[in-house]
């Protein structure tokens, strides 16, 4: 079985990760690829939080979050010329919580006072299978709106262009294709094990998980929806591991749609910007 390789989009460049390493690629303002390298240990081997099913998907996520983190501070360090420090160390870190903190609130806490307090105008929503439903609608029309939004910047265009790169390496790795960028360049930016299908997920099976739980008081369910995210994301990544069982295959297309606004078509330089950080990897 082929290694499953996994990564993300960062300022000008693409962090690729495996079991034994993680390298990002960027290219800098004078047009060359600069390259990071860290050995990984496997998290299953150090931490048994990391083996046990439903449990490990939440803490490989946050641990890719870390490495996330890194790569993106390695990427505004290339670009701006500096060596990091212990106060963009902190500033990061404090980055991090705050984003942390506005995903919580804008895609779990927001739609549901919404929702709740159009419980006013709307009585069918005392019903509790509609009022999760309509919540979801709402989480959906945000996550959307969100997502436009950011899509006309200028800097996030960049990077969306980058993630369709990373996609190009990894489906072109997974084929067994010769990783040069005129024929990396001609596979598909979309990718259904992507960042964009797992936040999809976790919205469409929110409205299942929170229909399980009764609770008429509020702070009840305020409590639910902030530990839903580690529930969810746990039966997720369970889920994607299934990934090529044919009906597994279907949960997939909706992140595969919304990578229409969350990737783009990358040019050529970008493609082997990918292709760098690939071939840095430890195999």
């Amino acid at each position: 079985m082929i290694p499953k390789i996994g990564g993300q989009a960062v300022l000008e460049g693409v962090m690729l990760k495996n079991e034994k390493s993680m390298a990002v690629a960027v290219r800098d303002i004078a047009g060359s690829i600069v390259i990071k390298k860290k050995q990984i240990i496997p998290n299953s081997k150090k931490i048994f939080l990391f083996r046990m099913p439903f449990v490990r998907g939440f803490f490989q996520l946050f641990s890719l979050l870390i490495l996330g983190i890194e790569a993106l501070k390695f990427s505004v360090n290339v670009l701006e010329g500096g060596e990091n420090t212990k106060k963009d160390s902190l500033l990061f870190a404090f980055s991090a919580i705050i984003a942390i903190a506005f995903t919580i609130f804008f895609f779990f806490l927001l739609p549901f006072y919404v929702t709740h307090f159009s419980q006013v105008y709307l009585p069918f929503l005392n019903r509790q299978v509609w009022f999760n439903l309509y919540e979801g609608i709402i989480r959906i029309v945000f996550f959307l709106i969100y997502l436009v939004a950011i899509s006309f910047m200028k800097d996030i265009k960049r990077v969306f262009q980058y993630h369709g790169a990373e996609h190009k390496v990894i489906s072109a790795y997974e084929n067994g294709e010769e990783l040069i960028p005129e024929k990396v360049i001609k596979y598909s930016r979309f990718h259904p094990r992507c960042g964009t299908s797992f936040l999809i997920l976790v919205i469409l099976i929110s409205i299942i998980f929170f229909s399980l739980f009764k609770t008429e008081n509020i702070y009840g369910k305020i409590t639910l929806r902030l530990v839903a995210f580690p529930v969810i994301s746990g039966f997720i990544y369970e889920l994607l591991k299934l990934e090529k069982v044919p009906f597994i295959k279907l949960i997939f297309l909706p992140g595969l749609w919304l990578q229409k606004l969350t990737t783009k078509e990358p040019d050529i330089n970008q493609v082997e910007v990918a292709i760098h950080a690939f071939k840095a990897l430890e195999r």
